[in-house]
């Protein structure tokens, strides 16, 4: 079923992830909310990610949008459209692969650094509002939406596998220290203390954040950013 703006709204999604975490507190309703979590997952995706045959809230993002408006509208925080999306399945990527799978980051294994052209291979968390506007003018817009495919379908993979009993796994400090010394987090007050809010994070932490709420976040920050266009600037 086709998605709509209405159905993005703060109060729905927020009621969507309540009833997830309860179904997830019990072994009983977990696989019910296995289920659940994967239909909200593929709506923060585009329908290629999942086959879905209806409109995803992502799908909704990029109806009309032009390149332009990817490359140079910004959100208050001066955040584009493209870092955004790129941003978020960087962290998605690198929490889900990285921390809950304990594999190589789908970001380096297919070699998405120099595909995308971003020329780093942090979070972007410490980069100004110029930077973001630089690294947005060359991004590789195709490369950064098959980026988000394979991410998607990896996290949803490794959701499928889990037990109840993988959910209280604490991270393990020698994945943080992974995420550190292969610089996929900026080592920079304005970013490092991402380390640390993982560290002290369980499997179920890191699945309604960085696959969950996070990806929301993003895309919201995305659509005020499409509202606002460019103002004044030229296209």
């Amino acid at each position: 079923m086709d998605k709509t703006e209405e159905d993005f709204e703060g109060r729905i999604i927020n009621a969507q992830i309540k009833e997830l975490k309860e179904l997830f507190k019990n072994p009983d309703s977990f696989e019910e909310g296995k289920a659940k979590f994967l239909d909200f997952h593929l709506n923060c995706h585009r329908s290629e990610m999942s086959g879905q045959k209806g409109k995803t809230f992502e799908d909704l993002l990029w109806d009309g949008l032009s390149e332009p408006i990817l490359r140079k509208a910004v959100t208050a925080k001066g955040r584009t459209i493209l870092y955004g999306l790129w941003h978020s399945a960087r962290i998605e990527d690198m929490t889900m692969n990285g921390l809950v799978s304990r594999k190589e980051q789908i970001y380096f294994s297919g070699d998405y650094r120099n595909k995308i052209d971003t020329g780093i291979d942090h979070t972007g968390n410490s980069l100004s509002s110029k930077e973001i506007l630089e690294m947005s003018s060359r991004l590789n817009i195709n490369s950064l939406c098959d980026y988000r495919i394979e991410v998607g379908k990896a996290t949803r993979k490794i959701i499928k596998n889990l037990s109840f009993e993988d959910l209280k796994r604490k991270i393990d400090d020698n994945d943080i220290e992974y995420l550190r010394s292969s610089g996929s987090v900026d080592d920079v007050p304005s970013a490092n203390w991402l380390l640390d809010f993982w560290r002290n994070k369980n499997v179920h932490g890191i699945l309604f954040m960085p696959a969950c709420r996070h990806l929301i976040v993003h895309l919201r920050e995305s659509f005020d950013a499409k509202a606002g266009g460019l103002k004044n600037k030229d296209e």
